[in-house]
């Protein structure tokens, strides 16, 4: 069974948001990445419509969904945010509202997978420093 250590960071200001990952697999950092989105996040299925003052909060999700698209599975993941909402939410299995669509992309892609959520203060692990950097090369003004 594969584990894996997946960093996400999720920006977001006006009407431009921002994510970023670094995964992990069995010890060795495969994949680091980030996506930019203005006004809306694109789908196979829809458009998602950014939200003012809650785009940090989607793209803390869409992070996990996008991760979740390199797992081979069966796996063991373990996401490590700084985001305490976020960790609480996916624990709990329960999102508001507002972010029901990107969590039912995070639910349909976790099946067959063992996922457990870490919370981790910035500035404390150099990959959770990489990830945010690469959340934060995108410019917020």
């Amino acid at each position: 069974m594969n584990e894996y250590q997946i960093y996400i960071k999720g920006r977001g200001h006006d009407d431009i948001a921002a994510c970023a990952i670094v995964i992990v697999e069995n010890g060795i950092e495969f994949f680091s990445g980030g996506k930019f989105f203005e006004g809306f996040i694109p789908t196979k299925d829809t458009i998602i419509d950014l939200l003012p003052n809650k785009m940090q909060y989607q793209m803390e999700l869409y992070a996990v969904a996008w991760a979740l698209t390199f797992c081979i599975k069966p796996a063991k993941v373990t996401f490590l945010t700084n985001n305490l909402a976020v960790k609480r939410w996916l624990e709990k299995g329960e999102v508001n509202e507002d972010y029901a669509d990107i969590y039912e992309y995070c639910k349909k892609l976790s099946q067959g997978i063992e996922i457990k959520y870490e919370h981790i203060k910035k500035g404390t692990d150099g990959l959770s420093d990489k990830c945010d950097s690469i959340a934060c090369q995108y410019e917020f003004q």
